[in-house]
């Protein structure tokens, strides 16, 4: 045998690592779970023998115990499928997207508008493109937290468009296509997975996810993806009486 053929033989093929960072992911939920469960009850039990400054660090591991939960989750986006929804109309989409904004981020402004045309689109693959749009969201909130994020729906040929503007201090010309990797950031204590999440289910809307910077700073991020346009165009003509 040749000594790459046994190197090939030896190594873990990518079932098995695929495996592997469920069980890890697994395990890290497990464990951030059993630690905020122990400090949120020693927190309780010594609230009156330990001085006011040494009761400060348990909300900072607690909310590092959220912060590795809410990682898992995230990554699970990264790297497992996800069912694609029940079909639903992109105006009620769009709503529900709202909905989950203000309840992830409740200091920040959202302004949603949306054209006739998109509000009319039928989305087959709902859970994508929310899978998608809230991270789009979320990096746009963390970029500048309690600051306003438009988001606006339209159709643009034979495409749907998911037009997202931050009000965040933007990024250099050269990071731009540096952006969209997985695990890339400009961003203290952050990993660099949201964008890496958006475009991965941008592209199993068979769309493109791009993103331009504006003058004033902050960023524009286009989502688009094919649609029927004729279909738009039936559901938006008046029946005949």
């Amino acid at each position: 045998m040749e000594p790459q053929e046994r190197q090939q033989q030896q190594g873990m093929s990518e079932e098995d690592l695929t495996r592997m960072n469920r069980v890890l992911r697994h395990r890290l939920r497990n464990l951030a779970s059993g630690i905020k469960s122990t400090v949120a009850y020693l927190s309780q039990e010594l609230a009156g023998r330990l001085a006011p400054q040494e009761l400060e660090y348990f909300p900072l591991v607690l909310n590092e115990c959220d912060a590795l939960s809410d990682l898992t989750s995230r990554m699970s986006l990264l790297f497992d499928e996800l069912p694609p929804g029940s079909d639903m109309m992109a105006g009620d989409w769009l709503q529900e997207l709202s909905v989950r904004f203000h309840d992830r981020f409740p200091t920040s402004l959202l302004a949603v508008e949306a054209a006739a045309e998109f509000q009319a689109v039928a989305l087959s693959s709902p859970a994508w493109l929310s899978a998608a749009a809230m991270e789009l969201l979320t990096n746009a909130a963390e970029a500048a937290p309690a600051k306003l994020v438009r988001l606006k729906g339209l159709v643009d040929g034979g495409d749907a468009v998911l037009r997202l503007q931050d009000s965040g201090p933007g990024i250099r010309e050269e990071e731009l296509a540096q952006c969209f990797k997985p695990f890339y950031t400009t961003k203290v204590r952050h990993l660099g997975i949201g964008l890496g999440i958006a475009g991965r289910w941008a592209g199993r809307l068979k769309g493109q996810l791009k993103a331009e910077r504006q003058t004033a700073g902050g960023l524009i991020f286009d989502l688009r993806w094919p649609i029927d346009r004729s279909e738009i165009n039936h559901r938006l003509t008046p029946a005949a009486t």
